[in-house]
């Protein structure tokens, strides 16, 4: 396991992964870096929960939107319903980031 530091709205997080993740959980932290920025810029009087959670809300609400047709896609074979366990799962790691 590997541990990276990352800034997400300008808050520091320490992240542990393997290395075969690195790069994809980086583009993950950049994606929601930058749609945070974007919801932070529409209104500045959000509170970075808020803004966490209509981050989690947006990305929900894209990943849900995806067509799983086509038969080369990497997540060929994986429910709808292991989907949205991965997204609870996310949804309570934000929470317990809030928190601290």
């Amino acid at each position: 396991m590997k541990q990276i530091d990352v800034s997400i709205l300008g808050r520091d997080y320490s992240l542990v992964c393997s290395e075969s993740e690195k790069d994809n959980l980086i583009s993950a932290v950049s994606y929601v870096n930058d749609l945070a920025s974007q919801i932070q810029e529409k209104s500045k009087s959000y509170t970075n929960e808020r803004v966490a959670v209509m981050v989690a809300l947006q990305i929900a609400g894209e990943l849900m939107g995806t067509k799983i047709s086509d038969k080369s896609s990497i997540i060929e074979g994986v429910s709808i319903g292991e989907i949205r366990e991965k997204i609870d799962s996310i949804s309570l790691r934000i929470e317990s980031i809030l928190k601290k």
